[in-house]
Parts: structure tokens; sequence; C-alpha cells
């Protein structure tokens, strides 16, 4: 779909939303009378979703003027448009609608399905596109530790990321065997603020990071954004909820809340051993990893 293509729907919708609600909020019984179905006591009730639809387009023309931007706003729209069907399809059933009145459930919502998916499906498509690394691996490198020797470079998330803070934990609790054969060095997105306070509290103040927070080192070595598997999927949920009760817990997001961790072990320059997480939540054995 074209970016004028984009631009027309979301502002047509917009405008029929507009529309729509405010006819629902001056005249709350017309579609009543014109559906057969009884009227309500209470209009103000409908008058109130006749407002609600009117402010979404607002949100659309909002959204149309740079609909990859303004993703949200379209996917909290279709939700929206998904679940009104499933509303009144119960209502149906339980013998509260007439059939009459799914009209506002056709031009509401449903002829609306396929052009907000295929925006939010093309800005999917567009986040997945490769990025171009700013400095070779070699480079980057070179950038990250000044002299040679064996190190481990630790590229984490962001300090309110709650696996982040895990893999903070587990790090203070092996760091003393790490050390014996590696000087580590974290990478973070967050400020170097933030990152050094949460860096006290675990007692990992002496450890050498670097604050990334436009993702150079990130996409020089390879670690790219994650889908929404690898990010939102089911596995990542449960230990989300595990690593919470075990008093990690979640703070506001800083930087890129897509980027996905990796470790690399280097030896005089050279990469001899690297890690990516096949997920947000996979938590590095560092015991392992650096045998």
């Amino acid at each position: 779909m074209t970016r004028e293509t984009q631009f027309r729907v979301l502002a047509i919708a917009g405008l029929y939303n507009i529309l729509w609600g405010t006819i629902v909020v001056l005249f709350p019984l017309e579609f009543f009378n014109l559906t057969g179905m009884e009227v309500p006591n209470y209009p103000e009730i409908w008058q109130c979703v006749g407002m609600i639809v009117a402010v979404y387009g607002l949100g659309y023309i909002i959204a149309a003027t740079d609909p990859f931007r303004h993703w949200p706003i379209i996917l909290v729209g279709l939700l929206g448009k998904v679940f009104g069907p499933i509303g009144f399809l119960d209502a149906i059933l339980r013998d509260r609608f007439t059939l009459e009145f799914g009209i506002n459930i056709i031009f509401n919502d449903l002829i609306w399905w396929y052009p907000f998916g295929k925006i939010l499906y093309d800005k999917y498509q567009d986040f997945l596109k490769p990025e171009k690394a700013p400095f070779t691996k070699e480079d980057a490198i070179k950038k990250i530790i000044k002299d040679q020797g064996n190190h481990l470079i630790y590229f984490l998330r962001h300090t309110g990321c709650t696996f982040c803070k895990e893999a903070l934990g587990n790090l203070s609790d092996q760091l003393s065997t790490v050390e014996k054969k590696y000087k580590v060095t974290l990478i973070t997105m967050s400020p170097e603020s933030d990152f050094q306070n949460e860096l006290e509290k675990l007692g990992l103040e002496k450890v050498k990071f670097l604050s990334d927070p436009d993702r150079n080192f990130y996409l020089s070595l390879g670690l790219k954004k994650g889908n929404l598997i690898e990010i939102f999927g089911p596995n990542v949920w449960i230990r989300g909820i595990k690593a919470f009760f075990n008093g990690y817990g979640i703070s506001a997001l800083i930087g890129d809340g897509y980027q996905m961790p990796g470790a690399f072990l280097i030896e005089d320059f050279k990469i001899t051993k690297s890690f990516y997480h096949k997920s947000s939540a996979e938590l590095l054995n560092l015991k392992e990893f650096i045998k």
C-alpha cells in the first residue's frame, strides 16, 4: 500500500468517524428507530459512544500524517473494530440486538479490517528490514576495548528491562569467576548516570560500561531487533513473571524496546565466541559461555 493510499484510508476513516459520532451525539435515538430496536432509557450512554467514535476519528486523521510513526493509534483502532463485531454477535445470540442494527458493524468495523491490517503489516515489514551497521565488527571492537587480551563484551538492553536487571544480578553473582579469565565491558542503551546507579545497587560499580543509545555497537556486531515472538512471545511473559517474583522489577523504557541483547568473547581483538539471544527473556549462562 502506497503512502498516498495510507493517507487517504486514514483520512476517510477519520472523517467518517467524526461524522458518524456527531450524528449519534445530536440524534441519539435515530439509529434505534431506523433499525426497529427499543429506544434506550438512557440515550446519554449511546451519545457517549458517539463521542468516543468521533474522538477516534481525530486520532485517525493525526495518524494519516505519518502512519508508520503513529501505528499504535491504528492498532488500537483495529482492535476496537475486531472486538466490536464480537460483541455484536454475542448480543444477536442473546436476542438483544436486531440484525438491522448490524449496518453499523459493517461500516464502522468490517470494511476497515483489511486497510488497517495492511498498514500495520507494512509497518511490521518495514520494521524487520535490516539496518545498516555504522562500523565493521573489527572497528566496533577496537572502539569498545582499547587493549589486547581476553574480553567479555556483554550487550544488555536498558535498565528499565526486567531481563536486563536479571542479567546484571546474574553477572554480580558470577563476576569473580568471569574476571579470572576475562575483562568485562557492558554495553547498554541507557544513559550513563542511570546505568551507573543500577550497577552500584548490585556491587558492579567497578565494571567498565559504555552507553550506546544510538545502537551503533549493537548494529555493528550483528545484534538485531527482535520480532513480535522474540519480544512478546508466551515464553517472554512466563519468564518475565518469574523474574518479577525473583525481585527483578520493571521501570520506564529507555531506548529501543525491540533491541536484542548478546555477548561476545574477544581475544586480541578477534571474536572467538558469540551468543545471540533467541528472545529478550533468554538468560545467558555465563559459566558455560566462558568455558
